[in-house]
Formats: C-alpha cells, sequence, structure tokens
C-alpha cells in the first residue's frame, strides 16, 4: 500500500515478517542507538523522557481512579435488595451466611441513601462509555493539533472537577450523576489518544515498549489504589463515607494536573530544560523510524487487515476488562459475599497482579526482539498467550460460588494478571503503527 510519500507501516499483529518493513529497523539501528546514547552519556532514569513516563503513570492511574471509583462506591451508596437474593446467589443454600460470611454491617444502613434498582445502576455505569467512545478518534487528532499536553491535560482537569461534583448531584438526582459520567467519558476518551501520541515524539525506537509499560502501569496502579482507599472510605470516611471516595480522587485528579502542565512539554524540541545529548538521541530515533509529512490513506487504513486485526483485539480486551473493572465489588459483595473493607481490598489483588506484569512484560517484550524473535512474532505471541490464559480463566471463574470463594479470587487475579500482557502486545502495537 502506497501513499505520497512512502510505504504505509503495517500492524506487525498480523501481516508475516517478510510482507511488512520492520517497524524498528534493522539490529543494526539498534544497536547504533544504544551505542550513540552510551557516548553522549544520554541520561536514562533521570532523563526527560523517562520523568515524562514517570508523571504518565500517575496520569494514567489518576485517570483510572476516576473511571474506577464509582465501582465501589456504589456498593455503600445503594441501599441492599432482598436478603433471599443474596441466598440465591449461592446457589440456593439457606446457611449460606454462615458457610460464606455475611455482608458489611458496620455502619448499618446508614451510608446506604439511594433506592437505585439495577437498571439504574447499570444506566450509571454505561453512561460513562456513552462519552467515552465519542472522542476516541478525534481525540488523536486534537491532540495532534493542539498539543498532546494541553489536551490530555484539560481532559484530565474536567473530569476531575466532574467528579467532585458527583455527591451533590446523586442527592439531587441520579440523572445528574448520568450527565456526569458523560462528560467524564467525553474528557478521558482524549487521554490515552494523546498520550500514545506523545510518545510517538518522545519514546526512542529501543526504549519504546518499556516506557509505554511503565506509563500504562498506572491503569492498574490507580486501580489497586482506588479499590483499597474506597473500601475504606466507604466504612470510615467522610460525607457518609461514599462522598469521600468523589472529593478524594477528584482533588487528586486537580492536584495531578497542575504537576501535568508544570512538568510536561510537548515534544523534545520544546520542553526548556532537556539536555541537547538527550533531544539529539530522541530526534535521532524517531527520524530513522518516522515517515513525516504524509496524506493519511484512509482507504488502505480501513482496508488493511492488519489494523482490523488490532483494533479487533483492542475491543476484545476492552470489553472484558472494563466489565471486571465496573462489575467486581459488586461480584465481590453479592455473590463471594465480602463485606466492604474486604472487598476493597480484594478487589484490588487482581490489579496488584496486572500492574506487576505490565511493570516486566515491557522488559521481557524488548529483551525477545533484541536476542530471539521479530517484533512481529514478539507481539503476538504475547498477545496470544494473554488473550487465551485470561479468556480461560474468566470463563472458569462463572462456576465458582461462595462456598469457594479462594477459588474465585485465585481465577479472577490470574485472569486480570495475564490481561496485563497486553502492554508487551497491543498497547505497543499502536506506536508501531503511527510512531510520528
Amino acid at each position: 500500500m502506497e501513499t505520497t510519500s512512502g510505504s504505509w507501516k503495517s500492524s506487525v499483529l498480523l501481516l508475516p515478517d517478510n510482507k511488512i518493513p520492520h517497524v524498528y529497523g534493522s539490529m543494526t539501528d539498534k544497536q547504533d542507538n544504544a551505542t550513540e546514547a552510551e557516548d553522549q552519556k544520554v541520561p536514562l532514569l533521570c532523563s526527560k523522557r523517562w520523568i515524562l513516563a514517570y508523571i504518565g503513570l500517575l496520569g494514567i492511574g489518576t485517570l483510572y481512579a476516576l473511571r474506577t471509583n464509582m465501582s465501589v462506591a456504589i456498593v455503600c451508596m445503594v441501599k441492599n435488595g432482598d436478603e433471599n437474593d443474596t441466598d440465591a446467589n449461592c446457589g440456593g443454600n439457606n446457611t449460606g451466611s454462615n458457610q460464606c460470611g455475611t455482608l458489611d454491617s458496620d455502619k448499618g444502613e446508614d451510608t446506604e441513601e439511594f433506592d437505585w434498582d439495577k437498571s439504574i445502576e447499570s444506566i450509571i455505569f454505561s453512561s460513562f462509555f456513552y462519552g467515552y467512545i465519542v472522542t476516541q478518534i478525534p481525540g488523536g487528532w486534537i491532540s495532534g493539533k493542539f498539543g498532546a499536553k494541553y489536551v490530555l491535560g484539560g481532559g484530565l482537569l474536567i473530569a476531575a472537577i466532574a467528579t467532585l461534583l458527583v455527591p451533590v448531584s446523586a442527592r439531587w438526582d441520579y440523572r445528574m450523576v448520568v450527565a456526569l459520567r458523560v462528560i467524564m467519558g467525553i474528557a478521558d476518551g482524549v487521554v490515552v489518544p494523546s498520550m500514545l501520541g506523545m510518545w510517538g515524539k518522545w519514546a526512542p525506537i529501543n526504549e519504546r515498549t518499556r516506557l509505554l509499560a511503565l506509563t500504562f502501569s498506572g491503569a492498574p496502579l490507580g486501580t489497586i489504589i482506588t479499590f483499597i482507599l474506597s473500601g475504606i472510605l466507604c466504612a470510615d470516611g467522610f460525607d457518609n463515607g461514599w462522598g469521600s471516595i468523589f472529593y478524594v480522587t477528584g482533588g487528586a485528579g486537580v492536584l495531578l494536573c497542575a504537576v501535568w502542565f508544570y512538568l510536561v512539554s510537548n515534544s523534545p524540541d520544546s520542553h526548556p530544560t532537556i539536555s541537547k545529548a538527550e533531544r539529539d538521541y530522541i530526534n535521532k530515533s524517531i527520524k530513522n523510524d518516522t515517515v513525516k509529512n504524509f496524506k493519511v490513506p484512509w482507504r488502505a487504513l480501513l482496508t488493511s487487515r492488519a489494523l482490523l486485526a488490532c483494533v479487533t483485539a483492542h475491543v476484545c480486551h476492552n470489553w472484558m476488562y472494563y466489565t471486571m473493572l465496573t462489575g467486581l465489588p459488586s461480584y465481590m459483595k453479592e455473590v463471594l459475599k465480602f463485606d466492604i473493607k474486604q472487598n476493597g481490598v480484594l478487589s484490588a489483588v487482581p490489579y496488584i497482579v496486572a500492574g506487576v506484569v505490565s511493570l516486566t512484560i515491557g522488559h521481557v517484550a524488548d529483551y525477545l526482539r533484541s536476542r530471539w524473535l521479530s517484533t512481529t512474532v514478539t507481539r503476538r505471541l504475547i498477545q496470544s498467550v494473554s488473550f487465551i490464559a485470561s479468556d480461560s480463566l474468566i470463563v472458569a471463574v462463572g462456576f465458582v460460588s461462595c462456598e469457594n470463594r479462594t477459588t474465585g479470587i485465585v481465577l479472577l487475579t490470574l485472569s486480570v494478571g495475564f490481561e496485563g500482557m497486553i502492554y508487551g502486545g497491543i498497547m505497543a502495537n499502536h506506536v508501531d503503527f503511527a510512531p510520528g
């Protein structure tokens, strides 16, 4: 597929090695980049690009905190249904309360202010994604036009402010919460495309997977902290417990935005304090991997099997990941019957494992690419293992009742842990597509 200025870079997930350009260049190119970095004494862990990764990790973590806080908060916002329903969730065993434990009663029904039924809860959860889907594609274009720094920071700030307004809105009308969640989704939708675009200008070829993996490990990290903290705040926090969840996470989002705007620049060329050695190293590495000033080949994009494979894989991942993210605390309460403090901690355990996996998989992927496998085979292998293992384990969870809830926790933990491998697969693949 030819454009006016060069060949379109195909995804490494689908096409055979001998039919695509190697998007990372030759082994000699990578060795030259590494040698040049050493010769020029380019900084690494304290470099501007790695500082961007650390701030990006906090940014993505905050983003997921704002997304997931409702998952735990709603457990202590909404009044419990018929107790017979909880027995039914344990296979109709009337002795389930003895075998499986009882729901949290530390604060009684004082924290449960709302009589929302399951349909209202579903509307509240899904409303975020109605907004989120709107800005996914234009988010990338907007960030390219106005700068990822401002688009990403602005989106995060709007989402944080909307979060701070949730407690007041919930006590007024649930439809106000739905409206705020739609706004949050619209604002959050620009964050990931902007961050990927940012790394297209900041990530040297031979460090790309590690920088992306570190940045996006903020997703499980933010989820872990939010689940644990929300369980504690639900039981012991201010504003009836659940209200404090939104104030704390929203306030953290506002603070992170201030740090982001102060320290981050759109590119190495616009950073005021970057060293010349690091700027030249990044620019030369990316220049060798980027086709500049080309028209977007829309027809080629929309008919590319490689692109469709990458998009399909991402949809499949998101379907399961976000279902787990929104439904796990309710599952812990209603099926496995854990109290609210146990719920928050145990809901976080799978994401602790996913965080460890996402932090290490980038190093594993880069090692495989540099020593044993091509980029194509590495991406395919890692993503295939992630999907097959994770999906098989989640199917097994469906056969677990509360009498075997330890088994359920183990299966959920392993399933979400394997999901963390995507940061060496499809997530890195996005920058393989469009590094510039």
